[in-house]
């Protein structure tokens, strides 16, 4: 009877010491992290999008840096968790409305984000805003002219042709 109890204890150990591995491999899973810009150039007073998708299982928020001239708007977050398996994975995506009225090159440098207790960085970006056809340093630019269409209006048996 007690190498029934003793193989028993055996099978419930190892099956223990597999889901406290699957536990701390979904736990201490690598964090992905994803910043991506809707557009790579825009005109100066107009804005793109940036997305900024983290996965992990302890996912702070974006440190958003300071950048002169460049206006970074939170616009929403969104969360996804996924069940397979008995693997749980949970990615969260921010969205944020960048922009500038300045024309010119501007750099983006790593952002930043706790994840899984462990600091982890998105690439540099660069985002071009150039001046549009408003702007007052495109000297002897014109808007083009609208041309009306005229359209005769002649009456014919009380119809309109």
């Amino acid at each position: 009877m007690r190498s029934k109890d003793f193989v028993g204890s055996v099978k419930w150990l190892a099956l223990l010491c597999v889901i406290f591995v699957q536990w701390a491999l979904g736990t201490l899973s690598a964090a992905e992290l994803e910043a991506r810009l809707d557009r790579e150039s825009v005109p100066a007073g107009n804005g793109a999008t940036l997305s900024i998708k983290v996965s992990g299982r302890d996912a702070g928020q974006p440190e958003m840096p300071q950048i002169e001239n460049f206006i970074i708007q939170p616009r929403g977050k969104s969360q996804q968790i996924q069940i397979i398996n008995g693997q749980t994975t949970r990615s969260v995506s921010y969205t944020y409305a960048v922009g500038s009225e300045i024309p010119g090159d501007y750099d983006i440098p790593p952002i930043g984000v706790m994840v899984n207790g462990k600091k982890v960085f998105t690439q540099a970006s660069k985002l071009k805003f150039w001046m549009g056809p408003q702007g007052s340093h495109l000297r002897g630019w014109r808007a083009p002219k609208r041309r009306s269409r005229k359209t005769k209006l002649t009456m014919r048996s009380g119809l309109v042709s």
